[in-house]
């Protein structure tokens, strides 16, 4: 009978199947993490560069008056707001991941109580 000739798999092969994938999930893990870091980290710098050309650009707004500035102003104006909009949405992603890895980490700790942490 088919019933007998069931075998099942050695466990250290099991062990060894559930440790790849694991280090393959916290790998992923740890790039998505860098890559919004690094995205963040890149965006900062440019905010920065934003204020500081619309101080410039409003302080010359003021002695000047011009109405070429203004146009200047108010666009970097909505450049900054979508900047701090995309941060807020990285910040997020990022807490997201944090949980998740969080999950991931008592999952491996519950789940494979022989191995070593």
């Amino acid at each position: 009978m088919a019933l007998f000739g069931f075998k099942s798999r050695n466990p250290n092969r099991d062990r060894e199947t559930d440790e790849t994938r694991l280090k393959l999930l916290n790998g992923t893990m740890a790039d998505l993490v860098g890559q919004i870091e690094r995205e963040k980290e890149g965006l900062n710098a440019r905010y920065g560069r934003v204020a500081a050309d619309a101080a410039f650009s409003l302080q010359a707004l003021e002695n000047r008056n011009s109405k070429k500035m203004g146009v200047q102003v108010d666009e970097l104006t909505r450049s900054m707001a979508r900047s701090r909009s995309r941060l807020k949405a990285l910040d997020a992603q990022l807490a997201f991941l944090h949980r998740l890895q969080s999950q991931i980490d008592d999952f491996v700790r519950t789940a494979t109580p022989d191995r070593p942490a």
